[in-house]
């Protein structure tokens, strides 16, 4: 049998986004009976519909990654997505990156500011 060692090591050489997607899977493989998964995933779509009418209308404004990644450092809650949350913001990246190159980046950091702000002030 493989040790939890080994895992570990294994995961450790795959790209990081893989390691992110691999680490939300483990977490959300605990189980947490007090959510009911379909709310919070309805709640979620209605939100980020919201935020993408925001970034369409030119209401928001980005930062760049490595800024907005090295303030994420100090964060010290966690935001999981479910799996089908991390395709379906892929699949928009994919999108609006077709439509005009480097807009599917702005989209992530949009996503990511708008997280670290959930954060901040989870009020």
């Amino acid at each position: 049998m493989t040790s939890t060692g080994d895992v570990f090591e294994a995961a450790l050489t795959l790209p990081e986004g893989d390691r992110a997607e691999l680490a939300h899977r483990l977490i959300a493989a605990l189980g947490d009976p007090a959510d009911d998964h379909d709310v919070v995933a309805a709640e979620w779509s209605i939100e980020l519909s919201r935020r993408l009418a925001d970034i369409e209308a030119g209401t928001t404004t980005g930062i760049p990654w490595e800024e907005l990644r090295k303030q994420l450092k100090v964060v010290t809650l966690q935001v999981l997505f479910e799996p089908e949350a991390m395709n379906e913001l892929r699949e928009a990246r994919r999108w609006y990156d077709d439509e005009q190159p480097g807009l599917g980046g702005d989209l992530l950091v949009e996503v990511e500011m708008n997280i670290e702000h959930a954060l901040r002030w989870p009020e």
